[in-house]
């Protein structure tokens, strides 16, 4: 997905209260990329500023449907999920996907359940479910996160921190 696009559909998505939630293994390199986003945006937000108040950030490993009553909790007008995707494309490239065409764009490393979680989530909610996807280059135990991957978080959490800010 070309930047221009990229930033125009992130600036849609993330109109209103939008939950962001970073998924992934820490552990396994690339698959680390929605924690370690969701660990930057923690960061950059500036606590008691009104604008921020309507971003849930939340790490949730790899175990999403532990964290329903909190997204629920919220209730956002949108959810926006952070997780590397296998799609065939350049390692580090990004998509947005929504959660209906996940399937035919590419399988989470964690495997089709994230489809079904995302999917329930919609529908429990009633609301628009979005996936931010990164193509991984390695997904090993032990491995840091790549250099493509890196770039894109880098890419990603400059377009977030001037959003929040």
């Amino acid at each position: 997905m070309r930047k221009n696009e990229l930033h125009y559909r992130l600036r849609q998505i993330l109109k209103g209260r939008v939950a962001i939630i970073g998924i992934g293994n820490t552990l396994r390199g690339d698959d680390g990329l929605g924690p370690e986003l969701i660990v930057r945006l923690n960061k950059d937000i500036k606590r008691g500023d009104k604008r921020t108040e309507r971003f849930l950030l939340l790490d949730v490993g790899e175990v999403l449907e532990n964290f329903f009553k909190p997204i629920s909790d919220f209730k956002p007008e949108k959810i926006l999920a952070i997780d590397a995707v296998y799609m065939s494309k350049k390692p580090g490239e990004i998509s947005i996907v929504p959660v209906n065409d996940l399937s035919e764009q590419g399988i989470s490393t964690h495997g089709i359940s994230l489809k079904l979680s995302l999917s329930h989530l919609a529908d429990r909610l009633g609301i628009n479910v979005y996936l931010l996807a990164v193509q991984p280059e390695n997904i090993g135990i032990g491995q840091p996160i790549s250099q493509p991957v890196n770039k894109a978080i880098e890419e990603i959490s400059t377009f977030f921190r001037q959003s929040f800010n």
